[in-house]
């Protein structure tokens, strides 16, 4: 019984550890392909997943390009 909790218990720091890690920044692919798909007006701003910070960082990289997000990023 105590195996079972120890190696559920390594399992989740493991699991947390690499969702601390999946922060995007403006070199993520993610964030790259959905720059992309927002300026060439494939979708919209409104349409970018609203997971983890990736939101945010498509807005950072539409505003210095000077396209109007309609947000506050």
């Amino acid at each position: 019984m105590f195996l079972l909790f120890t190696i559920s218990v390594i399992v989740s720091l493991l699991f947390w550890k690499g969702v601390k890690r999946m922060i995007f920044n403006e070199d993520s692919i993610c964030v790259k392909v959905w720059f992309t798909a927002v300026a060439s007006g494939t979708y919209t701003y409104e349409q970018v997943p609203n997971l983890l910070n990736l939101r945010e960082e498509v807005g950072k990289k539409l505003e210095q390009m000077g396209y109007p997000t309609g947000s506050a990023v």
